[in-house]
C-alpha cells in the first residue's frame, strides 16, 4: 500500500495554528482528555517532517516525542545536528519524500508550521488533509499556509464534533484520488436552507436550494478572517450545530458582554 503525506493539524477558526509569536496557549485552554484520535495516528505513521521554528518548539516540551521514528527538520540555515532528526533544506523536500514513498512503511506526518505546509502544498506532496478546527477567533497570528498557495481541490470523506466543540474535517487530495472523487459525487444532497460550507478555514454562503455534493470541488478564496463582524469581540468564542453529517456546520456565535 501507498505510503500517505498526512497534514495532521489544529487550526482556530480564522485559520490560524498558533499566535503570532508562535505560541498555542488557546489550544490547550479548557484542555480534555480527549485525544482526538492521535494515540492511533501516531501508530499509523513512522516518517515526520517538520520546520525549523516548529522544531524549536517541540524541544521546550521536554523529552522528544517521536522518538523511533524518522524525523525530517526542513531548514534554510545550514548546520546542526541531533540524534533525533536529520536537517534538509527545502530544495531537498520533493525528492525525499518521492524517495521515502517509494520505499516500504507507514504514513509520513506533515506536522508543520505554515510555511512548510504551504511548501508541500505547492509542491503537490499532502495527500490528506486532516484538520480539528478549534471553535475560537483570533483574528492574527501564524495561518495554516503562511504564503501563496496554488488552487487545491480538495473533498471532504470525513467529519466529526468532539464534545470539547472541536470539529475534525478530513479532507483527501482531489488531484490524487480521482477514483475516490466518483464515489463521493454520487452522494449528493439539495440543501434547502442558507448554510454555511466549512473547507479549512474559510466560509461561503450557500444559497436556498442549491443542491451540493459531500465531495464537490470548490475552491475558496475569501477567508473568514477577511469579513467583517465589528459587533465580535477579538476572541470570540464560535459554538458548532451539526447541519449535514458530511459536509456542513452552522455556526452561532456566543458573544462576550
Amino acid at each position: 500500500m501507498t505510503r500517505k503525506v498526512i497534514l495532521y493539524i489544529a487550526t482556530t477558526i480564522d485559520g490560524f495554528i498558533a499566535r503570532e509569536n508562535g505560541k498555542i496557549d488557546w489550544l490547550v485552554e479548557n484542555e480534555t482528555n480527549e485525544d482526538y484520535g492521535y494515540n492511533e495516528f501516531d501508530e499509523s505513521i513512522d516518517t515526520v517532517f517538520m520546520g525549523r521554528h516548529t522544531y524549536e518548539q517541540v524541544l521546550t516540551f521536554g523529552e522528544f516525542p517521536y522518538k523511533g521514528k524518522e524525523v525530517f527538520v526542513v531548514t534554510t540555515k545550514k548546520g546542526g545536528k541531533s540524534e533525533d532528526v536529520t536537517f534538509i533544506s527545502p530544495t531537498e523536500v520533493h525528492d525525499k519524500v518521492t524517495e521515502l514513498k517509494k520505499l516500504e512503511g507507514k504514513n509520513i506526518f506533515l506536522v508543520g508550521g505554515g510555511s512548510l505546509n504551504a511548501l508541500f502544498l505547492n509542491e503537490n506532496l499532502i495527500d490528506e488533509y486532516w484538520i480539528f478546527q478549534k471553535p475560537i477567533l483570533l483574528g492574527s497570528g501564524i495561518p495554516l499556509f503562511q504564503r501563496n498557495v496554488a488552487d487545491t481541490p480538495l473533498s471532504l470523506i470525513d467529519s466529526k464534533i468532539y464534545p470539547s466543540g472541536f470539529v475534525f474535517l478530513k479532507f483527501v487530495n482531489d488531484k490524487k484520488s480521482l477514483g475516490h472523487n466518483k464515489m463521493i459525487a454520487s452522494k449528493r444532497r439539495t440543501i434547502a436552507v442558507p448554510i454555511f460550507l466549512v473547507c479549512l478555514n474559510t466560509f461561503i454562503p450557500l444559497r436556498y436550494g442549491h443542491s451540493l455534493s459531500a465531495g464537490r470541488n470548490l475552491s475558496f478564496l475569501a477567508a473568514l478572517r477577511d469579513l467583517s463582524f465589528p459587533s465580535l469581540s477579538r476572541r470570540s468564542r464560535v459554538s458548532y450545530a451539526p447541519f449535514h453529517p458530511v459536509s456542513n456546520i452552522v455556526f452561532t456565535i456566543n458573544q462576550k458582554t
